[in-house]
């Protein structure tokens, strides 16, 4: 057994090629001191505005998102073989730090945590079942919170995905297969 005599500074990282690609990868990322910033609808905002702008320059589309007060959970897509999800993640969390200060009348106050929590889902979650659990797991995190009595009643949570279907309806499910299948 190791035994460590300084705990971790960061968590372990995968290599960066691992989060380049056609892969899907969730990411949790935290208010730094856990400060519910988020829980501004401004900031909140800041956040998706933030999120749907990474097709275009990385490839990478945000599949399932929940914004609560302090922290965040999404699920990316690399939609093309250049796609890269770990770039757009660290561009995101730039992107929504200047936004939070800017809305905050704040300056350089980095407001997350350094480094995300995330997971690149291996070939047997990114099937029908486990990847929708995944995404329900997202939605749901308002609710199991108590902050809404089910996923549709919180603002903020969604999708990136181009269909005026809601969130967890067949339609949406049916456009987020035919999506990802005719991206591949």
């Amino acid at each position: 057994m190791r035994v460590f005599s300084q705990p971790y500074s960061h968590l372990p990282r995968l290599p960066a090629e691992a989060y380049q690609g056609r892969v899907w990868v969730f990411f949790s990322d935290v208010m730094n001191d856990r400060k519910p910033h988020l829980a501004d609808n401004g900031c909140a905002a800041a956040c998706l505005e933030c999120w749907r702008g990474l097709m275009a320059k990385y490839g990478v589309l945000c599949v399932a998102y929940t914004v609560m007060p302090e922290h965040t959970h999404a699920l990316f897509h690399g939609v093309s073989d250049s796609a890269d999800c770990l770039p757009a993640e660290y561009e995101w969390k730039q992107s929504t730090s200047s936004a939070i200060n800017e809305l905050r009348g704040t300056v350089g106050v980095d407001m997350w945590q350094k480094q995300p929590y995330d997971r690149v889902l291996r070939t047997t979650e990114r099937r029908r079942d486990p990847l929708a659990q995944t995404i329900r797991y997202i939605w749901n995190n308002p609710v199991r919170r108590g902050l809404v009595g089910t996923m549709h009643d919180h603002p903020y949570t969604g999708s990136c995905l181009e269909t005026p279907a809601p969130i967890d309806s067949e339609e949406w499910w049916r456009t987020l297969w035919k999506t990802t299948v005719a991206l591949r």
